[in-house]
């Protein structure tokens, strides 16, 4: 969305900033849509955060694992063994103190690799659960291993408000992700989480709802005009009522493609306040470019 020139330029400050090579400006700025404050921040959060891979022994993957299992076995599915389906998940989330309303369960879900609502398999349970440190200490019983995870989804929340690296799989030799923050990772995640299966689309009321659980906590939310205020890239409640107004009264939209689902975030990044820097030459979806037409009339 910016010129070869001006991408140049970003690259130049990044380096200035955080004295890395080139090619690594270019990653990180490519991965966050060439927002430079945003860019910097995430090297700079992955480069401070050392012990952000969990380190388990033998023996405490072995007893983890003994545990989790026991877990999974009590809340699987009686028909597949290797499946936790929708009573065993609700049972779980009402275990952790995790409202199934709520958007915590989609970073737990992306951790736990959850391949649709209300569903976790069996591997992906165990592993994702280590992921998350569980096992770091001892486990006797149930109780801990409970206690451990809900440690463990409090640190999951604060790393997606923040948009923290993303924890690399379990035993993985890859470094936490430079590519993309948590939050974002989750934004991704969701499009394919939410839709049925066998569909390439989300409904228009599905898309809603997602978005209503998310956007509240995404880095440019701009609930109180602050960030607005200080020149920082922001979106506001009011810009997020006009969006959904369109969507559900003025567009003939009825399904939400993954193109404007993942477009919409990078769109939240560079639209001001008044929407009056909208570049229609960009290759924005055609909704994204007849919303801001349709808002531009409102004004």
């Amino acid at each position: 969305m910016v010129s070869k020139a001006s991408r140049s330029v970003l690259v130049q400050r990044f380096c200035a900033v955080t004295n890395a090579p080139s090619d690594v400006a270019q990653a990180y700025l490519k991965a966050h849509n060439s927002r430079l404050e945003f860019a910097i921040d995430a090297y700079l959060t992955e480069q401070s955060s050392q012990n952000l891979v969990p380190r388990l022994s033998a023996q405490q993957e072995k007893d983890a694992r003994a545990q989790l299992t026991t877990q999974f076995d009590r809340l699987r599915d009686e028909l597949d063994p290797n499946l936790i389906s929708y009573d065993g998940s609700i049972t779980l989330l009402d275990e952790l103190g995790v409202d199934p309303a709520s958007v915590d369960v989609l970073p737990l879900s992306f951790y736990l690799e959850s391949p649709a609502l209300g569903q976790f398999t069996r591997s992906e349970f165990l592993n994702g659960w280590l992921r998350l440190g569980v096992g770091v200490s001892p486990i006797s019983d149930q109780e801990e291993l409970r206690r451990q995870q809900r440690q463990s989804m409090a640190r999951v929340m604060d790393a997606f408000r923040a948009n923290a690296p993303v924890v690399p799989k379990f035993k993985s030799t890859e470094k936490a992700s430079s590519q993309k923050g948590l939050y974002t990772a989750v934004y991704e995640y969701t499009f394919a989480f939410a839709r049925a299966e066998g569909q390439k689309n989300l409904p228009l009321d599905m898309a809603v709802t997602f978005w209503e659980l998310l956007l509240p906590h995404a880095p440019v939310y701009d609930v109180d005009g602050t960030k607005a205020a200080a020149g920082r890239p922001s979106f506001s409640p009011v810009q997020w009522e006009l969006w959904k107004r369109f969507l559900t009264t003025t567009s003939n939209l009825r399904v939400v493609s993954k193109d404007t689902w993942t477009q919409f975030l990078a769109f939240m990044q560079e639209i001001d306040p008044r929407f009056e820097t909208h570049d229609y030459e960009a290759a924005w979806p055609s909704v994204i470019d007849e919303f801001v037409a349709w808002v531009r009339e409102q004004q």
